[in-house]
Parts: structure tokens; C-alpha cells; sequence
């Protein structure tokens, strides 16, 4: 069971959390998922819009892996957000196709 916690900002999720044996749970570190902030490409070009993809498909196969391996895992907000969905429907029709079939392999996985 993977279960995401999603709630406005500063309201406690993350430190909640922090309480979980960490190998349960996918945070929103990208340095910690190799992917510093400092290194991301400008996000309102398309390359920007393709590793947001990657990024969030990253988050999700590494959900998938640790509920595979313990039988339940943990997102600190959801991966696969529906404001992040819309804007590239909107904004990159193109990526968002990108988005909903990488999505959809890693889920059958």
C-alpha cells in the first residue's frame, strides 16, 4: 500500500513523517534523490517540463520499490499531483502524453 500524505504546506507532514523508519518513506529531498535543485534546468522551458517529468516518475518508481520490498511505503505530497498534470496539459501537451505513459508503465511494474 503506498500512502501520501498531502496537505498545504507547513501543517506537519513532513514532520510527521520524519517519525516513519526513513526506507518507507519518499520525500520531496531532491538532492537526497539526486536531483539538487541547483542543477535543474529552467522548469517553464520544455526541457524544464521533461525533468519535472522525470523527477516525479523518479518519486514514483521509488514508491513502487518500497512497498514491493515492505509491503507499504510513504510520499511526502503526492508524485503524481493533478496541479502539476494540468499545467503541462495546458501549458505542454506534448510532455504531458510523455507524463501519462511513463506514469502508467511504472505503475504496472
Amino acid at each position: 500500500m503506498i500512502t501520501v500524505v498531502e496537505e498545504p504546506s507547513a501543517v506537519g507532514k513532513t514532520t510527521l513523517l520524519r517519525q516513519l523508519p526513513s526506507h518507507l518513506v519518499v520525500s520531496e529531498d531532491w538532492a537526497a534523490l539526486g536531483f539538487p535543485q541547483e542543477t535543474w534546468p529552467n522548469l517553464r522551458t520544455p526541457q524544464g517540463q521533461a525533468f519535472g517529468v522525470t523527477l516525479t516518475a523518479h518519486r514514483w518508481q521509488l514508491l513502487c520499490e518500497a512497498e514491493a520490498n515492505y509491503g507499504i511505503a510513504y510520499a511526502d505530497t503526492d508524485p503524481l499531483n493533478f496541479t502539476t498534470i494540468s499545467l503541462l496539459c495546458f501549458t505542454a501537451p506534448s510532455h504531458a502524453s510523455n507524463y501519462f505513459s511513463l506514469s502508467a508503465r511504472i505503475v504496472k511494474q
